[in-house]
C-alpha cells in the first residue's frame, strides 16, 4: 500500500470525528486569545467575515467536491476558533464589569450564598456567590459574581455556615493579590478561572445569616441530600481520617481530610479518587448499564425507558454529591454518552467526549484553564485510544488475571497522555501508579456502592446499616492503609521535575506523533517523532545549562517571617527570620528551588551576614547578632524583617547598604520610618515587598528575573 494512499485513507478516517475537530478548534481559539490577551471588537468582525466566506464557499465557488469540502471544513474550524475567542472576550468583559461593581475600598453590605467551604489554617474561609450589594443600606445593586470571604480567627459564628446558606456581611472588597514569588503557583489566576477576582476580610460582628432567603428547589434538594449523607457518615465512622476519606470519595468535600493522608494519595497517583468526577459517576452507573443490558430492547419505547432510567440514576448520584461543579460536568458528560449510545450504537466515543467539551467550553470558556478539566479530558482520551492497544499485548483465559490486567492497562493508558501535565503542574510523578490503581479502583468501586447504599438504607431501613456500617468502615480503613503503605515504599515518586512550557508543547507533540505513527505506520512520521524526542532532550539540556549559570538571590514574599535563598554555583543557602510555617515556605519557594536544579547547603535560622557574588549581604536577625557585627565593610544588600532587629538608623549607620529590602511583615510604623529616610535622599535603593512584591538580585546586576527570560 503506497504512502499517499495510507495518508488519504487515514485523513478520511479522521473526518469521521467532526466534534473532535470542532473541540480542538474551539479550545485553540480560547487558548490563543487568553495567552495573547486579545480583546476588542475586531474579533466580532472577523467572525462575521468567516461566516460570510463560509456561505459564499458553499454556494458560489465552483471547485471540485473534494476541494470545496476542504475549504468549507477549514472555514468551519476557523469559525469555531474565533467563536472560542469571542466567548472568552465576553466572559472576561462580564467578569471585569462585575468586579467594577463589587470592588470597594469602603465597607459595603453584601448578600450572597455560600458556595464552598475552603481550607485556610485557623480561619474560616468561603466562596460566596454574590446576589446584590448596597453602599448606603438602601439602594440595592444587582451583582452576579463570586467572592472569597475570610473571617477573623476568633469569630465563632463564621464556623457554623454551611454550603447553601445565605448571609449578609459588611466589608470592604479588594482584588485577590497576585503571587509575586518567582514561578510560584498563581492563586489569583486560579481563582479567576473560577470567576473570582475579589476577596473580603470580614470583621467579627459584621455578618449574620439570612434565614428568610432560600436556595432554588433543585439546589435545596441536593444540599439536603448531601447534608443527610454527611450526617450518616459522621454517625457510622470512627475518626476524622475515615470521615474525611468518605466525604471526599462520596461527596467531593476534602475539608476533613488530613494533610498527611492527602499527601499519601498524591504520592501514589491515586489523588484523582478523592475528587468526585467522571470516574466516580462512571463507576456508579456502570453496574446499572450492565443490569439494563440484560433487558431486551427490540423497540424504541423500551430503549427510551432504559435511557430515562439510566439518566435518572446518574443524576441521583450527582445530587447525592451536592451538585458540585466538577461532578455536574461529569453528569452532563455521562448523560451525553448514554444518549449517544442509545441513538446509535456506532456513535464514536471521541465524538461524545468532544461534544460534551464543546458545550461546556461554550458555557464557560475558562474551564479550559482549570487543571481538573484538563486532566479529566486528557486522561479519558488517553484511555480511549491506548487502553485497547495495551490490552491486546497480553491475553489470558483466567478471569481473575484478566481483571487485574485490565486495571493495570487502564492505569498505564491514562498515564501516557497525562504524564507531561502531571510533571508540569505538580513537578513530581508517582512510580507506583499501576499498583495504586490495582488497589484504589476496585476498593473505591465497592466503597461508592456501599456508601450510597448506607445513605439510602439510613433513610428507608436504618436497621440494615447495623451490618453494612462495619463493612463500609473496614473498606475505608483498608483503602487508607494500603495507599499509605504504597506511599511509604522506597522511591515512590520522582520529585523535583521541571518541565518548561516549551517542553510541555514538545512532549504533547511527541504523543500526537506517536498516535499518528500507530495509525499510519509511515517512516516519515516515525522520523518526525524521533526529531521531536531529540528536541525535547536538547531543550532540557540547554535549559539545564542556562540555569546552572544563573547565580541570584531571592527574598520571598511570605507571611510569618522572612525567607532568603542565595543560589550560587549549583547550590543554595537559605536564611530564615521569624517563623514562616512550612505551607507558606513551600508555596513561596519550592518551584523556584526546583527550577534552579541546585542542591541545598544549609538553612540558617535568625539571619546573618554572608557573601554573594563577592559582596556582602546581611539578613537582619537578632539584636545580639547585630551588636557583634564588625562594621568594617559596606553591605550590598540589607534584608529587614518584621521579626528581627529593624531600627533604621543603627542599621544604616553601621552597614551603609546599597539596597534595602523590607519584609512584608514589618509594622507600618517601622516601614514609614524607612520610607521617610529613603525619601530624604539617603543613598540607598528601597524595595518594599508588601507593595513591590518578591525581590531578586542577580550576580553583576541590581535586579532582574532570569526565570522570565
Amino acid at each position: 500500500m503506497s504512502d499517499s494512499y495510507v495518508w488519504h485513507y487515514r485523513l478520511m478516517n479522521w473526518s469521521s470525528f467532526p466534534y473532535l475537530r470542532i473541540a480542538l478548534a474551539l479550545s485553540a481559539g480560547i487558548f490563543f486569545f487568553e495567552y495573547f490577551a486579545l480583546r476588542g471588537p475586531a474579533v466580532i468582525f472577523c467572525l462575521c467575515g468567516v461566516v460570510i466566506l463560509l456561505v459564499i464557499s458553499e454556494n458560489s465557488f465552483k471547485f471540485n467536491p473534494d476541494r470545496k469540502s476542504l475549504i468549507a471544513g477549514c472555514l468551519l474550524l476557523l469559525l469555531f476558533f474565533l467563536l472560542g475567542g469571542t466567548r472568552l472576550i465576553q466572559r472576561n468583559e462580564a467578569l471585569d464589569n462585575q468586579r467594577a461593581i463589587l470592588e470597594s475600598a469602603d465597607p459595603v453590605i453584601i448578600h450572597g450564598r455560600v458556595n464552598e467551604r475552603l481550607k485556610s489554617g485557623n480561619r474560616q474561609k468561603y466562596s460566596l456567590g454574590v446576589d446584590y450589594l448596597s453602599r448606603d443600606g438602601k439602594t440595592i445593586i444587582p451583582c452576579n459574581t463570586e467572592l472569597i470571604v475570610v473571617f477573623d480567627q476568633e469569630d465563632s459564628l463564621s464556623g457554623k455556615y454551611q454550603r447553601g446558606d445565605f448571609l449578609y456581611l459588611k466589608s470592604a472588597t479588594r482584588r485577590v493579590r497576585t503571587n509575586s514569588n518567582p514561578l510560584a503557583f498563581d492563586y489569583s489566576y486560579y481563582l479567576r478561572t473560577k470567576g473570582i477576582t475579589l476577596q473580603a476580610f470580614v470583621p467579627t460582628g459584621q455578618h449574620r445569616p439570612d434565614t428568610i432567603t432560600q436556595a432554588s428547589d433543585h439546589l435545596k434538594a441536593a444540599l439536603s441530600v448531601s447534608k443527610f449523607a454527611q450526617g450518616v457518615y459522621a454517625r457510622y465512622l470512627d475518626n476524622n481520617e475515615q470521615k474525611g476519606t468518605a466525604e471526599s470519595l462520596m461527596l467531593g468535600d476534602r475539608f476533613l481530610l488530613t494533610e498527611k493522608l492527602y499527601q499519601a494519595y498524591s504520592d501514589t497517583g491515586a489523588i484523582h479518587v478523592l475528587s468526585v468526577s467522571g470516574l466516580h459517576v462512571a463507576i456508579f452507573i456502570s453496574i446499572f448499564i450492565w443490569i439494563f443490558s440484560k433487558i431486551p430492547d427490540h423497540n424504541w419505547s423500551i430503549k427510551l425507558a432504559k435511557l430515562f432510567a439510566l439518566i435518572t440514576i446518574t443524576w441521583f448520584y450527582v445530587i447525592l454529591t451536592g451538585l458540585g461543579p466538577s461532578v455536574t460536568r461529569s453528569g452532563i458528560m455521562v448523560s451525553l454518552f448514554l444518549i449517544g449510545k442509545t441513538l446509535s450504537k456506532n456513535t464514536s466515543n471521541y465524538n461524545i467526549l468532544a461534544l460534551s467539551a464543546v458545550l461546556m467550553l461554550l458555557y464557560e470558556p475558562m474551564y479550559l484553564f482549570q487543571v481538573s478539566f484538563q486532566f479529566s479530558y486528557i486522561s479519558l482520551l488517553s484511555i480511549l485510544y491506548f487502553q485497547p492497544r495495551i490490552k491486546r499485548l497480553y491475553t489470558s483465559k483466567n478471569k481473575v488475571i484478566n481483571f487485574f490486567w485490565d486495571l493495570i492497562n487502564v492505569s498505564f493508558a491514562a498515564q501516557i497522555m497525562i504524564f507531561p501535565y502531571t510533571s508540569y503542574y505538580f513537578h513530581q510523578f508517582p512510580l507506583y501508579f499501576a499498583l495504586s490503581g490495582i488497589v484504589a479502583v476496585p476498593l473505591v468501586t465497592v466503597i461508592i456502592y456501599a456508601g450510597t447504599l448506607l445513605v439510602v438504607a439510613e433513610f428507608f431501613l436504618p436497621v440494615f446499616n447495623i451490618a453494612l456500617a462495619p463493612v463500609f468502615r473496614f473498606l475505608i480503613e483498608l483503602l487508607n492503609t494500603l495507599i499509605t503503605a504504597i506511599g511509604d515504599l522506597p522511591h515512590a515518586k520522582l520529585e523535583d521535575i521541571w518541565i518548561s512550557q516549551g517542553g510541555l508543547v514538545l512532549m504533547t507533540l511527541a504523543i500526537l506523533f506517536l498516535i499518528l505513527w500507530l495509525e499510519i505506520r509511515s517512516l516519515r512520521v516515525f522520523y518526525g517523532l524521533l526529531s521531536i524526542i531529540f528536541l525535547i532532550i536538547a531543550e532540557s539540556v540547554l535549559r539545564s545549562a542556562y540555569v546552572s549559570r544563573q547565580n541570584d538571590l531571592v527574598v520571598y514574599d511570605v507571611g510569618g517571617g522572612a525567607i532568603v535563598d542565595a543560589f550560587e554555583n549549583g547550590f543554595y543557602r537559605t536564611f530564615r527570620v521569624g517563623a514562616p510555617d512550612e505551607a507558606n515556605t513551600k508555596f513561596a519557594a519550592t518551584n523556584r528551588r526546583i527550577w534552579s536544579a541546585c542542591d541545598p547547603i544549609f538553612t540558617l535560622e535568625g539571619g546573618g551576614a554572608f557573601c554573594f557574588d563577592g559582596q556582602m549581604v546581611y539578613v537582619a536577625g537578632n539584636k545580639a547578632d547585630f551588636d557583634t557585627l564588625a562594621c568594617t565593610e559596606n553591605v550590598r544588600l540589607l534584608v529587614v524583617s518584621g521579626f528581627g532587629y529593624n531600627k533604621p538608623e543603627p542599621l544604616l549607620t553601621c552597614l551603609n547598604p546599597e539596597i534595602v529590602v523590607l519584609d512584608r511583615n514589618l509594622s507600618r510604623r517601622i516601614t514609614e520610618k524607612w520610607l521617610l529616610l529613603q525619601k530624604n535622599s539617603s543613598p540607598f535603593t528601597l524595595h518594599n515587598i508588601k507593595t513591590d512584591g518578591a525581590f531578586s538580585l542577580s550576580a553583576c546586576s541590581n535586579s532582574s528575573k532570569p526565570w522570565e527570560q
